[in-house]
C-alpha cells in the first residue's frame, strides 16, 4: 500500500528546502492532488509520464490508484528523495531529465498519458515540447497558473493573447476549477488551474492557427501603412 505523505514533512526529513531556481512549489492539498489524479483517470497498470514530480505527492497518489509512473525531474536531490520514499513501490521509475526537453516517444511505443504540476517559469517551454510531440501523447492533465490559462485561451486582440506558443498543439478540452494558493508550498506563484488536454484532437490547433495568423496581420498593418 502506497501511503500519502505531507511534502513539508518529507523536506524536513531529508534536510531540504524548496529551490527557487527550479521554481519548486509542492502540492500540499490532498484535495488538489486527488482532483488531478481523477482528471487523469489512469487505468490500473497504465503507464504515465509525470513531469516535475518533486517530492512525489502526486506520484504517490497515482501509484495508489494503480498507475505505473515514470517520473522525470532535473533536480537530483528530488530524485534521491523519490528513490528513498517510493523506490520500493512496483510500477515506479524515476529518471533525470528536463521537462522542456523530454522525449516522450522514447518513453513509450504508443501514445502515453502525461501529468504534472507545472512551474510558472518554464510553462511555455514545457507546452512547446508537448506540442512538438502531441502525436505521442494520449492525454495530459497539467496544473498551470491562472494567468497562463488566461493567455492560452485568450482571443486575438485581448491583452492576454500576447502569450503565444505555437499554432499546432493539442486541444484544451476541459479547465477544472481553480485551486487556491494554499494548495502549494512555498506560495511564490499565482493561483493555479488544472487543464485537461487530449493529444488526438486537432480542432483547437486549427483555431489557434487562425488566432496566430490574425495577430500577425495586426502587427503587419502599421508597417504596411508606413510603407505606402
Amino acid at each position: 500500500v502506497v501511503r500519502r505523505f505531507d511534502p513539508r514533512r518529507v523536506l524536513a526529513r531529508h534536510g531540504l528546502a524548496p529551490k527557487r531556481g527550479f521554481s519548486q512549489n509542492f502540492l500540499v492539498s490532498k484535495h488538489a492532488v486527488e482532483r488531478i489524479a481523477e482528471a487523469l483517470n489512469a487505468r490500473a497498470g497504465e503507464r504515465v509520464v509525470e513531469l516535475g514530480p518533486g517530492l512525489g505527492t502526486l506520484t504517490a497518489e497515482l501509484l495508489r490508484r494503480g498507475a505505473h509512473v515514470i517520473a522525470i525531474d532535473r533536480d537530483r536531490d528530488m530524485l534521491r528523495v523519490l528513490a528513498t520514499e517510493l523506490g520500493h513501490v512496483p510500477g515506479f521509475g524515476a529518471r533525470y531529465g528536463d521537462a522542456t526537453e523530454v522525449d516522450i516517444a522514447a518513453l513509450a511505443e504508443r501514445p502515453i498519458a502525461v501529468v504534472g504540476n507545472i512551474p510558472y517559469a518554464v510553462t511555455g517551454g514545457i507546452f512547446r515540447r508537448l506540442v512538438e510531440q502531441h502525436a505521442h501523447i494520449d492525454r495530459a492533465v497539467l496544473m498551470i497558473q491562472r494567468e497562463v490559462r488566461d493567455r492560452l485561451l485568450a482571443e486575438p486582440g485581448e491583452p492576454a493573447a500576447q502569450f503565444v506558443i505555437e499554432p499546432r498543439r493539442p486541444a484544451i478540452s476541459q479547465v477544472l476549477p481553480a485551486h487556491g494558493r494554499r494548495c502549494h508550498e512555498p506560495r511564490w506563484h499565482r493561483q493555479p488551474e488544472v487543464s485537461r488536454h487530449h493529444g488526438k484532437s486537432g480542432s483547437f490547433a486549427a483555431e489557434q492557427g487562425r488566432r496566430l495568423h490574425a495577430r500577425r496581420q495586426r502587427l503587419r498593418e502599421p508597417e504596411e501603412a508606413a510603407g505606402r
